[in-house]
């Protein structure tokens, strides 16, 4: 596993601290079509062909890769899924956003069993954009800060039999949680998704848990995240 090093926005972190706020506009652009990576029961990183993207706030950000790790990188109140997928994206400046899909498991899964040309990018999300939001880093060196991180509320499932195989070959490779030293971390609802339609898109839905959204005290966040901040 990977140790802590010099850095105050260090990922993963715990969700389970995020303020319920409107969140910035989601929309996940994966084409309805196949990748041209390597089967991921024999490769740990997926290269993926041009074509997939995501917008968040305004920013477009196209889809390089993705890769696994076992147990889940970030955790929920504590708790960790047997998963987490992380589809890594970087816009035209370089700057890198990397959206986290939660994976439980499951033997009814319709997930894919292998993970080579043939498999659908869209089939690695779950039904609704809700998603958690923050800004943090790389979780493997150089752990480099100033990543965005969207994580998927909604979990998808995968069968035990490749979790297993997985971890055989590459065992435990989740990075410890980090310190959140005073990060905003959002919570945003999304749309539900209608099959086949595509992009996805996180609608504007206000909080419905009361009459105010509790929000506690935090440091001055990063431009993207100041509709999270509470009121001074």
């Amino acid at each position: 596993m990977h140790g802590s090093v010099i850095g105050s926005s260090q990922s993963s972190i715990d969700l389970g601290v995020a303020d319920p706020c409107e969140p910035l506009e989601l929309v996940i652009d994966y084409r309805p079509s196949v990748d041209h990576g390597h089967d991921a029961g024999t490769t740990h990183n997926v290269p993926v062909s041009g074509g997939h993207s995501i917008s968040y706030g305004g920013k477009r950000y196209e889809l390089d890769s993705y890769h696994f790790h076992t147990p889940s990188e970030h955790s929920i109140d504590g708790e960790f899924a047997a998963a987490e997928i992380h589809l890594v994206h970087t816009d035209v400046a370089g700057d890198v956003a990397v959206l986290g899909v939660l994976v439980d498991e499951s033997e009814q899964s319709a997930g894919p069993l292998h993970f080579s040309e043939a498999t659908a990018i869209e089939s690695l999300l779950p039904d609704t954009t809700t998603h958690y939001a923050y800004e943090g880093s790389l979780t493997t060196p150089p752990y480099t800060e100033g990543v965005v991180w969207i994580v998927m509320k909604d979990r998808i499932t995968l069968h035990p039999h490749w979790i297993e195989t997985f971890n055989e070959r590459y065992g435990a490779n989740n990075r410890p949680i980090q310190p959140l030293n005073g990060r905003n971390v959002m919570l945003g609802w999304g749309a539900p998704h209608i099959e086949g339609q595509v992009p996805k898109r996180a609608e504007h839905q206000p909080w419905q848990g009361g009459t105010a959204a509790p929000r506690p005290k935090r440091h001055k966040a990063s431009h993207w995240l100041a509709g999270c901040m509470p009121e001074p």
